[in-house]
C-alpha cells in the first residue's frame, strides 16, 4: 500500500492470475482496478521517485519494475532475476531486492539501467530500506527464513552483515526518517547505530507503518 500524488494504491497478486493495480476511491470507499500486469502473477511492491509511481512485479519469466503516473504505464526495467519484492531509493538510484540468491539490484529508474551489486546465494532478498545514520547513507536488506540483515554503505559501495538472529523472515524493513525498524519474525527491532528489540509479539509481523506522531504500528498475522 502506497500513497501517490493524493491517492492510495495498492498492490496484489494470485498464483493463478495477474498482478493487479488498484486506487482507492474515497467517494465510493471501494478500491477500483487501475493497471494489470499481464506477464507476471504479482505486483509485489512500490515506490514514489522522480515524480513517478514504480512498481515491483514478480511470478513469471523474470521481475520487473514498471513505471505509472496516471497517464501511462510502461515498463522500464525487466530481467530482474526471480522477482521484486522490496525497493528502496535514494536519489536517482533505486536499490531492488529480488528473492532467491540473495540478488540486490542496483537501478538507475531515469536512465533504465541496471547492475547486480551483491548475491547470497543461500539467502532470499525479500526487504529493503533506505536510512541515514550519523551523516551516513545506507540501504537496509531483509532475507526470508534467516533472521539475517545486511548493511550497504552506499558510499563506500560495501555490503556487510548487520543483524544476525533467530532463523525466521525479515518481512518489512522502514525508516520513520531518523531509525531504521525492522520486522524480525515476532520481534519489532529498531536500528541507530545498533540493533535494539523494541518489543516481542504472540504473532509474525508482517508489515510496519507510523502514526501521525510516527510512532510506529504493526501488523500481524
Amino acid at each position: 500500500i502506497i500513497e501517490y500524488a493524493n491517492k492510495l494504491y495498492i498492490g496484489t497478486g494470485n498464483s493463478a492470475g495477474v498482478g493487479k493495480l488498484y486506487v482507492y476511491n474515497a467517494g465510493t470507499s471501494a478500491f477500483e482496478l487501475v493497471r494489470t500486469f499481464p506477464k507476471h502473477t504479482h505486483a509485489y511492491c512500490a515506490i514514489v521517485a522522480d515524480y513517478n509511481l514504480y512498481i515491483g512485479c514478480g511470478g513469471g519469466l523474470y521481475g520487473a519494475i514498471y513505471m505509472y503516473n496516471s497517464n501511462e504505464t510502461s515498463e522500464v526495467v525487466s530481467n530482474l532475476s526471480d522477482a521484486v519484492y522490496a525497493m528502496t531509493t535514494f536519489n536517482l538510484t533505486t536499490y531492488v531486492a529480488t528473492g532467491n540468491s540473495g540478488k540486490i539490484y542496483e537501478v538507475n529508474l531515469r536512465e533504465k539501467t541496471q547492475k547486480i551489486i551483491d548475491v547470497s546465494s543461500s539467502l532470499n532478498a525479500i526487504s529493503a530500506a533506505y536510512v541515514n545514520i550519523n551523516q551516513t547513507d545506507y540501504a537496509f536488506f531483509g532475507y526470508a527464513n534467516s533472521g539475517k540483515i545486511r548493511r550497504f554503505n552506499i558510499v563506500q559501495g560495501a555490503i556487510v552483515p548487520s543483524l544476525n538472529t533467530l532463523p525466521v523472515s525479515i518481512n518489512r524493513l522502514i525508516s520513520d526518517g531518523i531509525n531504521l525498524y525492522a520486522a524480525v519474525g515476532k520481534t519489532l527491532y529498531k536500528y541507530n547505530g545498533s540493533w535494539l528489540s523494541e518489543l516481542s509479539h504472540t504473532e509474525v509481523i508482517t508489515d510496519i507503518t507510523f502514526d501521525v506522531a510516527n510512532n510506529p504500528l504493526f501488523i500481524s498475522d
